[in-house]
């Protein structure tokens, strides 16, 4: 049976207007933290800001008290957007015919 609410981490995007670099994997909540404050390889930033990081847990946290979905229970995924502030933007992402 899943959890009401599962998050799971996807790749990192520096947060720096035109730089556009991302990361070709994805993270995991037991390696996350290691990659507060770590550089951008194309400029520099950080590619993940300790406030993000506090966001990060504290939907996590959310998610491990949210129990168990029922069997049949429709789904919807969507993404979690962050800027470095500790911001962040849910926009849920449908499946076909929704």
């Amino acid at each position: 049976m899943s959890k009401k609410l599962e998050l799971h981490i996807g790749e990192l995007r520096c947060d720096v207007p035109g730089c556009g670099y991302q990361t070709d994997y994805a993270e995991t909540w037991e390696t996350i933290a290691d990659c507060i404050g770590r550089p951008c390889p194309k400029c520099g930033a950080s590619l993940l800001t300790a406030e993000d990081y506090a966001t990060m847990m504290m939907l996590y946290g959310v998610s491990m008290c949210s129990g168990d979905a029922p069997e049949h229970a429709e789904r919807v995924t969507g993404t979690i957007e962050m800027n470095g502030t500790g911001e962040a933007v849910i926009t849920p992402t449908f499946g076909p015919g929704q």
